[in-house]
């Protein structure tokens, strides 16, 4: 059985991974295909938790991101795509930057979109999962400089969720998406 590909669809909240994440995962060219929802993650942590954009979660969102990759890395190691819905920036990018490393298959897409289009977004939805506006802006505003990883990003202010899901599919076949295919080596 051949290992399975991992991709990253992260960005600020509001930004439109789940609904991607969940296209992407449902009509994959894979036989096996999971959505691993990052959020679930943290949902589960009933004491102890920190609000994740806090300074004081460092800790807690290590333990997290560590175990979110190794759940991927177990289902790729299993033949299953795995598609990977989170808030991961380059600030958390090393753990699978280590996955590359081993032989599994990585892609890091981040979708951006404007302050007021994801506020709005996450109003619309009804449910802020205690995000204040303040720092839903400050989550776009760490997404909008990439650094070395800026080929990763996919503006998808005027783009519907299907135009989405054609843009990163024609970016992952193309192999621009993989971690280590770009300037991100750096």
């Amino acid at each position: 059985m051949s290992k399975g590909a991992i991709v990253i669809v992260s960005g600020a909240p509001g930004s439109g991974k789940s609904t991607v994440s969940r296209v992407l995962s449902q009509d994959s060219a894979s036989a096996r295909a999971v959505h691993l929802h990052t959020d679930d993650f943290y949902a589960r942590i009933m004491k102890g938790f920190v609000a994740p954009w806090l300074p004081e979660s460092q800790h807690q969102n290590e333990v997290v991101t560590n175990a979110i990759v190794a759940s991927a890395a177990q289902y790729a190691e299993g033949g299953f795509e795995v598609i990977v819905d989170g808030v991961i920036g380059p600030w958390f990018i090393e753990p699978w930057r280590a996955l590359a490393q081993r032989g599994i298959e990585v892609h890091y897409a981040v979708l951006r979109v404007h302050e007021h289009d994801a506020i709005g977004r996450i109003a619309k939805r009804g449910q802020a999962d205690g995000l204040d506006p303040e720092a839903i802006r400050s989550l776009c505003r760490q997404f909008s400089d990439l650094g070395s990883f800026e080929a990763h990003s996919v503006d998808v202010v005027a783009m519907t969720p299907h135009q989405v899901v054609a843009t990163l599919r024609t970016r992952l076949a193309s192999g621009t998406l993989r971690l280590g295919a770009t300037a991100d080596t750096a």
